[in-house]
């Protein structure tokens, strides 16, 4: 199809791809600051991305594999990360799936 006197094309929009996770708690503070504590599912994946933020994230029970750049983790509860924003990385939680408390 074509638009009129434009005569461009205009592709319908495509659904964004659900986030994995289902986000029990999100609250905002200060301005800028969200904190949320998410419940991943076992063999949930979220594909290579960046945030435009830099994020601290705590894993409270459960495990992921998380790759950040070229370098592949396994991670176990109790640990946290931190990443800049712009950070290329991907997930893929574990066989209990994961819980965890995200900072922004």
């Amino acid at each position: 199809m074509t638009n009129g006197a434009a005569g461009r094309h205009n592709p319908p929009r495509m659904p964004q791809p659900a986030l994995p996770g289902d986000i029990a708690i999100r609250r905002r503070g200060s301005p800028g600051v969200e904190i949320a504590l998410t419940h991943y599912h076992a063999g949930e994946r979220q594909g290579r991305h960046a945030h435009d933020h830099t994020q601290i994230s705590f894993l409270l029970a459960g495990g992921l594999q998380e790759t950040i750049g070229r370098t592949c983790n396994e991670v176990t509860t109790s640990a946290a990360c931190i990443k800049l924003a712009g950070v290329d990385h991907q997930n893929l939680w574990g066989r209990c799936g994961a819980l965890m408390l995200s900072v922004r």
